[in-house]
């Protein structure tokens, strides 16, 4: 339940920062997107590791962080890449597109997450 919490605070928020960068900044929607999934990708890692997996242990946050950045890096391409066909060849609007990629990295993400926090706690 607290996964999905924070991932809806996460989503919020960066939707409401993807619109407002693209919309409102006047920066390519790629742009946007990347800036966005960086800014989010920080407040998903502080509210993951404290507040989701319960995890105070910072004995081991210099692991953590370095496969949460391994993590979002991949999560980063993969999503500018698919963002991009989406919109630029399948025609779809852009926050549309953001939501279907959204909806759908979610699920790899909640289990690679709790490998970070949860195997790497034991340790």
């Amino acid at each position: 339940m607290r996964f999905l919490v924070s991932g809806g605070i996460g989503v919020i928020f960066g939707f409401i920062t993807l619109y407002s960068l693209t919309e409102y900044v006047g920066l390519w929607y790629i742009l946007s997107a990347a800036i966005t999934f960086v800014l989010s990708d920080v407040l998903g890692f502080i509210l993951k590791k404290i507040w989701v997996f319960e995890d105070k242990n910072i004995k081991v946050i210099q692991k953590q962080i370095f496969l949460y950045i391994i993590l979002s890096i991949t999560y980063l391409i993969t999503n500018t890449g698919l963002l991009y066909v989406l919109v630029e060849y399948l025609q779809i609007q852009y926050i549309i597109s953001q939501i279907i990629l959204t909806s759908i990295l979610s699920f790899p993400s909640y289990f690679i997450s709790r490998y970070i926090f949860i195997a790497q706690k034991a340790q």
